[in-house]
Order: structure tokens, then sequence, then C-alpha cells
């Protein structure tokens, strides 16, 4: 033996998991929170969430992205891809935006599906509709 251990790597574990067992996300409800305080808690993680995915389509695409967000007590949270996010409101008003999802279409597009249980393909009608990046310059 000339005085060298033997050492075993294994993947399994980490120091701030040493049992390698993953946990998973649980799937929540899409249904308004009734505690306030974890409803303001997740606005604030979700509102950083929705802030982030918004600039990272606009740097992998190179779309023009603006975000508008008002939390309950009416305080104002906006994300703009260009530092003249008036021009690009502009550019909105003069697309003629009649629809404009709601709430309610995600109840009426998503909530059938759920209680069927089965998802059905959308349509390129579909898509179009609910793809609001999609409208031309």
């Amino acid at each position: 033996n000339s005085g060298l251990e033997r050492f075993t790597i294994t993947t399994k574990g980490s120091p701030t998991n040493p049992t390698g067992v993953r946990m998973g996300r649980k799937k929540i409800a899409i249904e308004r929170l009734q505690n306030e305080t974890h409803r303001k808690e997740t606005f604030r993680k979700r509102r950083n969430g929705v802030m982030k995915k918004a600039m990272e389509l606009s740097l992998l695409t190179g779309c023009d992205v603006v975000l508008l967000v008002f939390d309950t007590d009416g305080r104002l949270f906006q994300y703009s891809s260009q530092s003249d996010m008036p021009q690009l409101l502009k550019k909105y008003l003069k697309q003629n935006p009649d629809e404009v999802l709601t709430n309610r279409d995600y109840d009426d597009s998503y909530g059938a599906e759920k209680k069927s249980g089965a998802r059905r393909k959308p349509s390129m009608e579909d898509l179009e509709r609910r793809c609001l990046w999609c409208l031309p310059d």
C-alpha cells in the first residue's frame, strides 16, 4: 500500500443537498390568493420574473417589448426594450389594438381544457390572436 487513499467520486448529493433527492416545483392553482401577505410576496417574485422574461425576449429576438404592471395599490412597474417608451406606445396605438386578452380569455381557453382533461392543438388563428408581438410594423 503506497499510503494513498482511494477516493470515489459520486454525483449524488451536494453540500446544500446531501441526500441528492431533488424537490420539484409544486403546481399551484391559478386563482387569486386569499392571504394578502402571500399575494403581495407572490406578486413581487412573479413581477421580477415577468420583467426578466420580457428583457430576455427582447434580447434574444430583437423585438420591441413594453410591459406595464399596476399592483393592487396602484403603483406602476414598467419595462421597455427601448429608452423611448412613448415612441413604442405610439407604435402600439397606430396598430388600432381592438382585441386585448383578459383573464376571462384565459378562463375561457384554458378552463374548459382543464375541465375536459384534453388539450386540443391550437389553430393558427388561435396563435395569431394570442400573439401580441406578431403585429405588423
